[in-house]
């Protein structure tokens, strides 16, 4: 062969790399070996080559083709994919989720979270229509990211309520402890970003794009998971009663657009029902000039403007 001149030179550079090998290793041990590597590499069996050298050049051969087959070993082991989960829960539920960082999630009725198996990136990301009550695990390196259609909710380590739901007007989130910032996404005038300290409501509306700080009473302002806790800042009417429809899976109908569009500042937390709370905010006190006729007929409760 040509090439004879080049394969004497092989076993010298094998040795400098591997050392010295037994040179009194078969030809049928070393050819069972790479069969049984070829067959672990591809999958199935291979027709037998022949073999090139003898003693210790096919020795060198069997350490470096055990050394690839560990380096492939290695090498075949695929990334661990994230799996993405969804929780919906239905009309008149409640229901907690644990992430996998620690992070606890109360979600209320009709709202559906989207999360991983897993958080493998620098944010700790999850996208939630509706409302939850989330005690996030602090950890500065890796912020915590609600997303919500063209909200952002980017969290360190802290306590909120966040409420969006699609077919409501409002954006409300409730800071209870720690710090959050949340961002509007647009263009121009249309983006927002405002960071909020405890003690803070934030409320954005969809319809106008504006952003509304005030400032709450966290002792009366009791999230949904602590006894139906229920707060309106600003609200109208017409997304109390949607609120107020998924919590109790109850039928509630506004006979006039003067009843829907009035807004209310309101907190309830002491277990009210549909009803009381509808009887409470129709009585004049709760900042709204609208006064309502609340009557129930069957499984439906009716609202009206006086």
């Amino acid at each position: 062969m040509n090439n004879d001149k080049d394969y004497s030179k092989l076993p010298e550079s094998f040795e400098d790399i591997f050392g010295k090998v037994d040179s009194d290793i078969s030809d049928e041990t070393i050819e069972n070996a790479y069969l049984r590597l070829q067959s672990r590499i591809h999958g199935k069996k291979r027709r037998s080559l022949p073999l090139l050298w003898a003693g210790g050049v096919a020795a060198s051969i069997l350490l470096i083709a055990a050394g690839a087959f560990g380096f492939s070993v290695l090498n075949d082991e695929k990334p661990v994919e994230t799996v993405w989960n969804e929780i919906h829960v239905p009309v008149g539920q409640m229901e907690s989720l644990t992430l996998e960082d620690g992070t606890i999630l109360h979600i209320n009725a009709c709202s559906r979270v989207t999360y991983p198996d897993r958080f493998t990136s620098g944010e700790r990301k999850i996208f939630v229509d509706g409302e939850v009550y989330a005690e996030v695990t602090s950890n500065p390196s890796r912020p915590f990211v609600i997303e919500s259609d063209n909200i952002s909710v980017r969290v360190f380590g802290t306590k909120f309520d966040f409420k969006s739901y699609p077919d409501s007007r409002k954006v409300e989130l409730v800071l209870v402890e720690g710090k959050v910032r949340l961002e509007v996404k647009g263009e121009g005038e249309s983006a927002h970003s405002v960071d909020m300290s405890p003690g803070m409501i934030a409320s954005y509306d969809r319809e106008s794009g504006q952003v509304e700080l005030k400032d709450v009473d966290l002792l009366t302002c009791k999230p949904f998971n602590e006894r139906n806790g229920h707060h309106f800042y600003n609200i109208p009417l017409q997304d109390i009663v949607s609120e107020l429809e998924r919590t109790f899976g109850c039928r509630i109908i506004i006979t006039d657009s003067k009843a829907a569009d009035a807004k209310y500042f309101a907190v309830f937390s002491n277990g009210e029902g549909p009803e009381e709370i509808l009887r409470a905010l129709g009585n004049g006190s709760f900042g709204s000039p609208v006064k309502l006729l609340v009557r129930s007929k069957g499984d439906t409760i009716y609202v009206s403007s006086k």
